[in-house]
């Protein structure tokens, strides 16, 4: 090849290279820079001053609203017949067991044949005392025997209060061979066996009154004064069902080495739980007023909590704070923050502290959307 040849493609390369620089020059000055403003949307909501209901629980066992021993009011007598079964239902006034009567009534029997017999010579005795009353007016019976005829009615007088006496003692031995419920209620238990020689006062069986039981739980010392009688409260049984009922009595002691007290919660009367079954109950107890924030404001750095103020200039400033107590979607917290000021609830993980925002809209409540520039 030439040398003229040779220098006029060489010539023509480098046109060309110059040319397809210039070209890529102008397509690259077209396009726009990257956007270096990237926004995001967040949630404000402001600090608030109000007490925090905390969820406090204890156990306790559940027990009856009151239970009384139904026992034998009178001893030495055999125990023939009980009328009611464990978890039976039983009216005010029901026969729930019955002891053995028959030499009671035996012996009633025999003293209402003498309360017949002393009636009967009463009634003999003031017709002689009214006929002699008669003779004597005439002077034809001696004074002697009127006195005698009126002492006699005295006498069968005495005798017949003293046998009524004696039956009136012996129904109201029958009446206590009878034993009956003292009240509307539910048998708990049924200790007595049939056949045996029972003593007063021995236990038949056991009543809960109108049925009604109780969970009776133990609280510490420093929640009792947040709760009151009526307050709510969820007890849950052994099989983990959970039951929603109301407190019904709060004790006025507590126990001075374990400081405990006893908060009792009615339960519902359909309960299926029974007697001596252990319960876990949770109630809500209010607190002192303080500092609280949304429980979507908290985020950690460094593993410590804190919340995003929105300040000054629309600036967010990171401030660390001590968690309390939680209560629903309210968390009270303890540090540099004031009734009042907004903090970032939603995407607080993607800011940083001295960060610029913008309010968006306001919000009424719930707090006002903000934009991060970056």
């Amino acid at each position: 090849m030439s040398k003229p040849l040779l220098c006029l493609l060489t010539l023509a390369t480098f046109a060309s290279a110059a040319s397809a620089t210039r070209a890529q020059d102008a397509a690259s000055a077209a396009v726009p820079p990257t956007q270096e403003r990237v926004s995001l949307t967040v949630t404000t909501d402001a600090v608030r001053r109000e007490s925090v209901a905390a969820k406090v629980s204890g156990t306790g066992l559940v027990e009856a609203w009151q239970e009384v021993a139904v026992g034998a009011p009178t001893g030495g007598l055999a125990l023939v017949e009980i009328l009611a079964e464990e978890g039976d239902r039983v009216e005010a006034g029901a026969v729930v067991a019955r002891l053995d009567a028959s030499l009671i009534e035996a012996e009633l029997a025999q003293s209402q044949a003498q309360q017949r017999s002393a009636e009967a010579s009463f009634s003999a005795a003031v017709s002689a005392n009214e006929r002699g009353q008669r003779l004597g007016k005439s002077g034809s019976l001696a004074a002697e025997t009127i006195e005698e005829r009126q002492t006699a009615v005295e006498t069968t007088r005495a005798a017949v209060e003293q046998a009524k006496a004696a039956v009136r003692t012996l129904e109201v031995q029958l009446d206590r061979t009878v034993i009956r419920a003292p009240f509307a209620g539910r048998v708990s238990s049924k200790p007595a066996t049939l056949g045996t020689i029972v003593q007063a006062g021995a236990e038949i069986l056991r009543l809960q009154r109108e049925g009604r039981l109780e969970a009776a739980i133990r609280l510490p010392e420093q929640y009792l004064a947040h709760i009151a009688v009526g307050d709510a409260a969820d007890v849950t049984g052994p099989d983990g069902a959970v039951l929603q009922a109301r407190i019904a009595s709060i004790a006025e002691t507590v126990d001075s080495a374990s400081h405990l007290g006893t908060v009792r919660i009615g339960l519902p009367g359909d309960t299926k739980l029974k007697a001596g079954m252990f319960v876990r109950a949770g109630v809500s107890a209010g607190g002192e007023q303080t500092m609280t924030v949304a429980s979507g404001a908290l985020t950690f750095r460094e593993g410590r909590p804190a919340v995003f103020v929105v300040g000054a200039n629309n600036q967010v400033f990171l401030k660390p704070v001590e968690v309390g107590t939680r209560g629903g979607d309210r968390v009270a917290v303890s540090g540099a923050l004031s009734e009042g000021e907004r903090v970032v609830t939603s995407g607080a993980g993607f800011l940083n502290d001295g960060a610029v925002v913008r309010v968006v809209s306001q919000a009424a409540e719930t707090g006002a959307p903000v934009e991060i520039v970056r």
